[in-house]
C-alpha cells in the first residue's frame, strides 16, 4: 500500500512537525485540521487545510470539521472497488491518518472541572477518523500515538512510501484499543455521575479500562509474564498512587500484599502498623508512635513476618528503620519517611520502599468496584465500604459489653474485615493477639 496523501489531526502536538516534515520529504501530501495545520504551516511546510478539502468551514468552535464525505470518503474507500465512485464525486483517497484524541481522562477524573467542561473534551471526530482508518487498514495506515511516528517514517523511507501486511494490522489494533479505552473511560465517568443508586447487577455491560503503568519482574510464578495496569480514576489512597523510592522491581505478589496492607492500615487509627503475608495480616497494632506500633504488630507472629510487607499510616522515622534492620522485609510503605530512616533502609539494596502520601489514620474504606477474573469472565462487586460505626452497634447478649471490650472489638473487627478467608481475630484494644 503506497502512501501518497496523509491527514493529520492531533491534540497532542508533540513531534507532529517532525512527522509532517518527514512525510513532506517523501513527497507525501499533508492535509491537516485547525491548530495542527497552523503549526505545520508556521514551520514552513506545505499543508492543505481540511476546509479546503471539504469546502466547508469548521463550525461550532471546532466541534465539527472532519465529519464530511470529502474526508471520511477518502479514508473508507476500498482501493479495489470504490475509487471510481469517489472520483466522480471529486473525493481523493487518504492513505494515512494520524490522530490523537482530546484529553478526556485528564478533565474527567481530576476533580477540577465541572460537567459541561468535561463534555467538551469528548472527542467525536477523532474517534471516527481512527475507527474509519482502522476498519480500512488494508488500504490505510492509522497512526494513533506520537510514539509511532518514528517507526512509521522509518518504514516509509525503507519501503519507498509503502506500508504492508502485519504492520498495518498492528496499527489498526492499536487504534481500536485507543478508541475502546476512550469510550470505556467515558462510560466510567458517567457511571460516577449517576452515583451509588444503581446496582452493579443492573449494568448490561461492564467495560473497565486500565492503563499500563509498568512491567513486573514476573507474575505469581517466575515463568508467568505480568504487568501492572493503573485505574485512571484510582483514588489517592490506593497502591496505584504509591511512588517507589528504592529497591528492585515490584513483583505480582508484592502488589497483592501491598494492596492488602494499604487497605488495612488506612482504616486503623494513629499510629498503626500492619504486617502482611500472602495478602493476610499476620500482625497489626496501634501505638504511641510507629516504633511502638511496629513492635506490637511484630509480636503477634514474628515467624510469619519474615519476607512480609509492612505498612504504616504515619511518618516513619530513624527508630523504626533501625528496629527493622534485623528482619527480612520485601516492602515497606508509609505516607513519608525522615531522611535518616531512608538512609538506613537504603542500606538494603533490594528493599522496596514506597511512599503513599494519602495514607493516613482512619482514611480507609474502599470505593468503586472490586474485580476478580475467572476463566471466561469477571466477578464484579461493589467495594466493601462498611467501616466501624459506634452508632450502628447494639448489644444482643444479656450482659452488657464493657468499654474495654468495645475497644478490643473495634480493633479486631477492623482487622477481621481484611482477612481473606473465614476469619477469626483475637485482639486487644491496640493489637492483634
Amino acid at each position: 500500500m503506497k502512501v501518497r496523501r496523509a491527514l493529520l489531526s492531533v491534540y497532542d502536538k508533540d513531534g507532529i512537525v517532525d512527522f509532517a516534515k518527514g512525510l513532506c520529504d517523501l513527497g507525501i501530501e499533508v492535509v491537516a485540521t485547525g491548530g495542527t495545520a497552523r503549526l505545520i504551516v508556521d514551520s514552513g511546510l506545505p499543508c492543505t487545510m481540511v476546509e479546503d478539502v471539504t469546502g466547508f468551514p469548521e463550525i461550532m468552535s471546532g466541534r465539527l470539521k472532519t465529519l464530511h464525505p470529502g474526508i471520511l470518503g477518502g479514508i473508507l474507500a476500498r482501493r479495489d472497488r470504490d475509487l471510481e465512485e469517489i472520483s466522480t464525486l471529486g473525493i481523493r483517497p487518504i492513505d494515512l491518518v494520524a490522530v490523537n484524541l482530546y484529553p478526556f481522562e485528564a478533565y474527567a477524573f481530576s476533580g477540577r472541572h465541572d460537567h459541561p467542561e468535561v463534555l467538551e473534551e469528548i472527542d467525536i471526530g477523532g474517534c471516527s477518523l481512527l475507527r474509519a482508518a482502522a476498519k480500512n487498514h488494508l488500504d490505510v495506515a492509522v497512526v494513533s500515538s506520537p510514539h509511532q511516528y518514528d517507526e512509521v517514517l522509518d518504514r516509509l523511507r525503507r519501503e519507498g512510501r509503502a506500508l504492508e501486511g502485519d504492520f498495518l494490522r498492528e496499527l489498526a489494533r492499536d487504534a481500536f484499543a485507543v478508541t475502546a479505552a476512550y469510550d470505556s473511560l467515558i462510560a466510567r465517568y458517567f457511571d460516577g455521575m449517576i452515583g451509588p443508586g444503581r446496582e452493579i447487577g443492573s449494568v448490561p455491560y461492564f467495560s473497565p479500562v486500565f492503563k499500563r503503568a509498568f512491567a513486573l519482574r514476573y507474575g505469581e510464578n517466575p515463568h508467568q509474564k505480568a504487568a501492572f495496569f493503573k485505574d485512571p480514576a484510582a483514588r489517592p489512597l490506593s497502591i496505584a498512587s504509591a511512588v517507589q523510592l528504592h529497591g528492585k522491581e515490584l513483583s505480582f505478589n508484592n502488589i497483592m500484599d501491598l494492596d492488602s496492607a494499604v487497605s488495612l492500615v488506612g482504616e486503623l487509627p494513629a499510629a498503626a502498623c500492619a504486617i502482611i503475608k500472602h495478602t493476610n495480616p499476620c500482625g497489626a497494632a496501634t501505638g504511641d508512635g510507629p516504633l511502638d506500633a511496629y513492635r506490637k504488630a511484630l509480636a503477634a507472629d514474628p515467624v510469619s513476618a519474615f519476607g512480609s510487607i509492612i505498612a504504616f499510616n504515619t511518618a516513619v522515622d530513624e527508630g523504626v528503620a533501625a528496629e527493622m534492620k534485623s528482619l527480612f522485609v520485601e516492602c515497606v510503605v508509609a505516607p513519608s519517611y525522615t531522611a535518616d530512616a531512608l538512609r538506613i533502609f537504603r542500606e538494603k539494596k533490594n528493599l522496596r520502599i514506597l511512599e503513599l502520601p494519602a495514607l493516613s489514620p482512619g482514611g480507609g474504606g474502599g470505593d468503586g468496584y472490586q474485580i476478580r477474573s475467572v476463566n471466561g469472565g469477571l466477578l464484579v462487586q461493589e467495594a466493601d465500604q462498611v467501616v466501624w460505626d459506634d452508632a450502628r452497634l447494639s448489644t444482643v447478649t444479656k450482659r452488657e459489653v464493657t468499654p474495654e471490650e468495645w475497644d478490643a472489638l473495634r480493633f479486631g473487627w477492623i482487622v477481621c474485615k481484611h482477612i481473606k478467608s473465614n476469619g477469626i481475630v483475637i485482639s486487644k484494644a491496640d493489637r492483634v493477639i
